[in-house]
């Protein structure tokens, strides 16, 4: 079996349909925010379901670390899918002579060597059983609802922010962050995270919550034997940050709450003389700030 090969066979990995309900709301939504003429003929947007998946990850199958098994247990905690895309080269590999590259020079070049060598077949039919089913912190804890209801979470977990190992490591052990229980009321997580590596690349691990509840109503988490609390109406406002031990150490974010008017939106069109035979569609937004949202293609045949 082939590197081609390989990435046909294992490319798409069903885990379980992680359960990712609806999108984020707070307050008691009075409408999705689409058009009269456009909800007539289609589903209410929270009726419809969502997949979440990664289709760009490494592991040590390629130039990345961490065994599969592992990057699969982390995968299945919070998507739908994911993908293995293991790299077979470098185009712009630095020179050897840049002494603080070596390693991770050394590094890659083996990996490579190791595609080229082949051996997929391990790695296959760990895929297919499971589509049959610096220093970190280890956070401990849980998210409440004072008053009202959590009608759906959606866990936004990161991996290593590293494709390599650090100096120093001879061996990766994947942290799996976990949604350990859920109601209608409270979460419990189990995540870790660690310092971010530089000013580009966070390292934060977080949830997204989808509540209905009064404005006076707190939301509060609990972790680590720490306690911190706000209002919705509070959150409405902007966002609240605590440090758990001091100036510069780990934190705990509430990220601004957004009602459902402020990020649902809806539109009909319809192609009804195709140019080609097949031919594809993607969603392109560009917010208020500036900032863009792509969805991924959609190919049809007509």
């Amino acid at each position: 079996m082939d590197r081609r090969n390989f990435v046909k066979t294992a490319g798409w990995s069903v885990l379980g349909l992680a359960a990712t309900g609806g999108v984020i709301t707070c307050g008691s939504p009075k409408n999705d925010g689409v058009p009269a003429q456009v909800s007539r003929r289609l589903q209410r947007l929270r009726e419809l379901r969502f997949w979440w998946g990664d289709l760009h990850n490494h592991c040590n199958v390629t130039y990345g670390h961490g065994d599969l098994t592992d990057a699969l247990a982390a995968a299945r905690e919070q998507l739908d899918f994911c993908s293995v895309t293991p790299h077979a080269m470098w185009p712009d590999i630095p020179s050897f002579t840049d002494k603080g590259m070596q390693w991770v020079i050394g590094y890659h070049l083996d990996a490579f060597k190791r595609l080229r060598e082949g051996g997929y077949e391990k790695y296959v039919q760990t895929m297919r059983e499971w589509n049959r089913e610096e220093e970190y912190v280890h956070w401990q804890g849980n998210i409440q609802l004072s008053e009202g209801r959590i009608l759906g979470v959606q866990p936004c977990f990161r991996g290593a922010a590293f494709t390599s190992p650090q100096p120093g490591e001879s061996a990766f052990k994947t942290r799996v962050n976990r949604i350990l229980s859920q109601s209608e009321t409270a979460v419990e997580l189990d995540l870790y995270s660690s310092k971010n590596p530089n000013t580009m690349t966070p390292a934060t691990q977080g949830i997204v919550l989808d509540v209905e509840m009064p404005l006076d109503g707190a939301v509060s988490t609990h972790f680590n034997g720490q306690h911190f609390s706000h209002t919705l109406e509070e959150l409405l406002s902007g966002s609240k940050a605590h440090f758990m031990r001091g100036w510069l150490s780990e934190a705990i974010q509430f990220n601004r709450a957004a009602p459902e008017e402020a990020f649902l939106a809806g539109t009909l069109f319809t192609d009804s003389t195709p140019e080609r035979s097949s031919d594809y569609y993607y969603v392109r937004v560009r917010q208020r700030n500036g900032q863009w949202g792509f969805s991924s293609p959609i190919w049809v045949e007509s």
